[in-house]
């Protein structure tokens, strides 16, 4: 996991690491006897997937949410972005290209909001950024003991090998302004230890 922040008061940028797995064939997902079960799913059910992270409230990145004067957190901007290994021929071995559709949930104390989704209509291999939904004010999920972000959709095509990428959250303690759009995070982001 990479936890990212920015000097002074605005943004707060949470940067996650993430996987979705390889394929795995529904059949030895339900069992090798549920013909019967196989026969009445949809297969594109066989390309759902979908990637979680738990994470405490005690990131440095969000240590300003505890402050007497914040009431609010709002979601500014989210964007994916892929992590690219190499195979042994020196080639990329990951693409987002495999992503067809899917959305961004965040889940604390059994309550699940979604508050983000995109759609890779342009096949986009290494950044895809996320459409934001309705303004939420975040902050009771944000400072719960632990929260969990969640990344789940369809696929195009089966998974060969693990994909990794990166998820860029960028939260302010105002309102956004204006309506939700795609916004990329501020570019002077920083890794935080």
């Amino acid at each position: 996991m990479n936890q990212l922040s920015t000097p002074g008061q605005l943004p707060i940028v949470l940067g996650i690491d993430l996987v979705i797995d390889r394929h795995k064939a529904l059949r030895n997902r339900v069992g090798a006897n549920a013909r019967a079960i196989l026969m009445r799913i949809d297969p594109s059910v066989d390309l759902v997937f979908l990637t979680e992270v738990t994470l405490p409230n005690t990131l440095p990145c969000l240590r300003r949410l505890i402050q007497p004067n914040t009431t609010g957190v709002w979601l500014l901007s989210a964007y994916l972005e892929c992590l690219l290994p190499s195979d042994g021929a020196g080639k990329n071995a990951s693409s987002l290209a495999v992503l067809e559709n899917g959305s961004c949930f965040l889940m604390a104390d059994d309550q699940k909001i979604p508050i983000a989704t995109f759609s890779n209509a342009e096949m986009n291999s290494t950044h895809i950024d996320m459409q934001l939904l309705q303004p939420t004010n975040l902050l009771d999920f944000l400072l719960a003991e632990t929260f969990t972000v969640e990344i789940s959709g369809v696929n195009r095509r089966h998974l060969t090998h693990p994909l990794a990428l990166s998820l860029a959250l960028q939260f302010g303690t105002q309102p956004p302004a204006c309506s939700y759009g795609t916004k990329r995070p501020h570019q002077h982001s920083y890794a935080a230890t």
